[in-house]
């Protein structure tokens, strides 16, 4: 299951954390991400909302980082070309 994967990379999280959160063994989510086993639907339910969570909180702190960082002034910043003389 290529999209699992990708799902959790999106996430930030790795397998163990995905796994322990989502109350399934590790082992069985490797499986299911590399093909060679079908989570149950009870399963497939629990890891999407573990991601579905984790990516929510990825881009609640990557958008507070990103109003932080445009908040701030252009003279409180060093240019590449000022820092070079």
């Amino acid at each position: 299951m290529k999209a699992l994967r990708s799902r959790g990379k999106l996430s930030g999280m790795n397998q163990i954390d995905v796994a322990r959160r989502s109350v399934i063994s590790r082992m069985r989510l490797q499986l299911a991400e590399a093909g060679q086993a079908t989570l149950r639907p009870e399963e497939a339910v629990a890891v999407e909302l573990v991601l579905i969570d984790a990516m929510r909180r990825r881009a609640s702190a990557l958008d507070h980082a990103l109003k932080e960082t445009s908040s701030t002034k252009p003279d409180d910043h060093h240019t590449s070309a000022a820092v070079c003389k």
